[in-house]
């Protein structure tokens, strides 16, 4: 079962609005919750493309070489998908840039997941292909801003439960 904080960022995820919350529910009893330290890799080139990785929480990078930062992923991003949808190993490293929570959905759950609810697909699809146009044009988005600190001035002060409220905003 996933924490409550994780299991909610399934339904703020493109690729899986689509889906009711009898849905949702059936592919979060699919996801397994993992961290990642930062500095360590999720994969690198040349590895088989064994999941879909959905990131929580923190910064992840793809990299292009050992130091050529591609593109940088924030919450509520996926990484892994190209790789599953052409059945090709993985072209390029994915690093955590700090520590970071990921939801993972191994190969198999998301073939099913593909089969029962083809709309997945094509979201899946869509943003492979924007990915890719990105990197062809050399367009990056803004970096969007991630991080903050919530400071309590005593021990009275709820900052877990004001910082989560922040994170769902």
């Amino acid at each position: 079962m996933l924490p409550s904080h994780l299991a909610g960022l399934i339904t703020r995820t493109t690729l899986f609005a689509h889906l009711d919350d009898a849905q949702q529910a059936a592919l979060a009893r699919q996801l397994h919750w993992m961290c990642l330290p930062g500095g360590q890799t999720l994969f690198r080139p040349g590895e088989p493309a064994d999941a879909l990785y959905l990131l929580c929480s923190g910064s992840l990078g793809v990299f292009d070489g050992p130091t050529t930062l591609v593109h940088q992923l924030c919450a509520g991003e996926c990484v892994g998908e190209m790789s599953l949808l052409s059945g090709n190993p993985h072209r390029l490293a994915v690093r955590a840039l700090r520590d970071s929570e990921l939801l993972r959905l191994n190969r198999s759950a998301f073939e099913a997941l593909v089969e029962r609810h083809p709309g997945a697909m094509l979201d899946v699809a869509r943003l492979a292909v924007e990915r890719l146009m990105r990197r062809e044009h050399h367009v990056e988005a803004p970096d969007k801003p991630r991080t903050f600190a919530i400071l309590p001035v005593d021990a009275e002060v709820p900052a877990r439960e004001l910082a989560m409220k922040f994170a769902r905003a």
